[in-house]
């Protein structure tokens, strides 16, 4: 007389990824040895450090987790986070027990552009002429991906053609230079991963310092920056240079 023994199976062998997206992993596997008895189901599980493993979420399945029918030898994981690095096994189910667990593979899916911008953009004028800015990353679960580089915006209040200024992550802070005296910009900065760029930061308005008349210790007002006022005045009075050098040169004669 012969005896079967019926055992719990071996893992599923050749896990793939076949395909993915930035949010989805399409994978698939072969069947081991079934320990004389028919397989019941697959169940897939995922990590984000190779420690904790869950099950995962799969497309097509009523439950919270990844228990895939024994006639399939795939699953969609889906509800994933762009670029980032996931670690997958397998194991199989018959009516004795669970296999050992399959070999971890390992997968990262594609990148996304940010979802929010920099937080905490700031800004104080240097000189007459430029502008410090910085701001603070963006959250790690809204990068989507590696941040590579920050564009730092920038235009003329009220009107005046925008300037752009691009920084190298991880570095998050720039110096504008070249900047008309005595003037208000407006400033956004948004971050970039491989896939472009996200959402800018609600602007910041900063003024540049006027020049300093360095015999009275008075700031020297360009006439130009008049512009900045939502009104324009039709008087024609001779300008007030009683606290310019002009002026006071005048007192001493």
């Amino acid at each position: 007389m012969c005896f079967l023994f019926v055992v719990v199976p071996s893992p599923p062998e050749n896990v793939t990824v076949i395909s993915k997206t930035s949010r989805v992993v399409n994978i698939s596997w072969t069947p081991g040895f079934n320990g004389n008895s028919d397989i019941l189901n697959y169940t897939v599980e995922i990590s984000t450090d190779n420690q904790a493993f869950a099950e995962a979420r799969c497309s097509g399945l009523s439950s919270s987790g990844c228990v895939v029918s024994n006639s399939f030898t795939s699953a969609s994981l889906v509800d994933l986070h762009p670029g980032k690095t996931y670690y997958i096994r397998v194991f199989a189910n018959n009516k004795v027990g669970s296999s050992a667990v399959s070999s971890v593979i390992t997968t990262t899916t594609d990148e996304e552009v940010p979802n929010v911008p920099p937080a905490n953009v700031t800004g104080n004028n240097v000189t007459s002429t430029s502008i410090f800015v910085k701001w603070d990353e963006v959250p790690a679960d809204n990068q989507n991906g590696i941040i590579v580089n920050y564009t730092v915006t920038y235009t003329e209040v009220p009107s005046g053609n925008p300037g752009t200024k691009i920084v190298i992550a991880p570095r998050r802070n720039a110096t504008l230079a070249r900047l008309k005296k005595y003037t208000n910009y407006s400033i956004t900065v948004f971050a970039s991963t491989a896939k472009g760029g996200g959402s800018r930061s609600d602007p910041i308005i900063v003024i540049t310092d006027a020049d300093i008349d360095l015999v009275l210790g008075i700031p020297i007002l360009v006439p130009a920056h008049r512009a900045l006022h939502t009104t324009k005045s039709t008087n024609q009075e001779k300008p007030d240079l009683s606290n310019t050098r002009q002026g006071r040169e005048r007192e001493l004669r």
